[in-house]
C-alpha cells in the first residue's frame, strides 16, 4: 500500500532531525510535558510539521537559518493560515534558542498550551519564541 507523499517525507524527516529538534523531541516524548501527547515530523493538512499535539491543538515548529529566507518566510505565513484554518495553533521558536536553554521553551510551550485550552486565544507576540531571556 503507497502512502501519501506527506508520510512518506515525514518518515524521511524523522530520521535526519537537526540537533535543536532531538532535544526538543527528548523533552516532549512520552506526554512528559503536562502528559500532553505529542508526535514528531507529523503529516498535517498536506504538510509536515515539527511537534504536533492534538490537545491542545498546538503546532511547535523549530526554525534554523533556511526560515530567514524571505521566500520561505512567505510559505511559512501561507502554512501557517492553513494549519490555524484546521484549527491548530502554530507557533514558533529559533532553534538556537532550544539548544541555548530547552527548559525555557518547554515552559513557553506549557504557557501557550494552557492558554489555548483555557481560553483559545494566544497573541501574535506570545507565538514566536526569538530569544531566551537573560537569567
Amino acid at each position: 500500500m503507497k502512502h501519501p507523499p506527506e508520510v512518506e517525507r515525514a518518515r524521511r524527516l524523522r530520521q535526519k532531525q537537526s540537533v535543536a529538534e532531538k532535544l526538543l523531541w527528548d523533552a516532549l516524548r512520552r506526554n512528559q510535558l503536562n502528559g500532553w501527547g505529542f508526535r514528531r515530523q507529523a503529516p498535517l493538512g498536506g504538510f509536515v510539521v515539527d511537534f504536533l499535539c492534538h490537545k491542545p491543538a498546538l503546532v511547535v515548529e523549530v526554525d534554523g537559518p533556511t526560515h530567514q529566507d524571505e521566500e520561505q518566510k512567505v510559505f511559512d505565513a501561507v502554512r501557517t493560515e492553513k494549519l490555524e484554518r484546521l484549527g491548530y495553533l502554530v507557533v514558533r521558536v529559533d532553534e538556537r534558542v532550544v539548544r541555548h536553554s530547552v527548559t525555557h521553551v518547554l515552559a513557553w510551550i506549557s504557557e501557550i498550551g494552557g492558554l489555548v485550552l483555557e481560553t483559545k486565544f494566544v497573541s501574535a507576540k506570545l507565538r514566536r519564541l526569538k530569544n531566551v531571556p537573560l537569567p
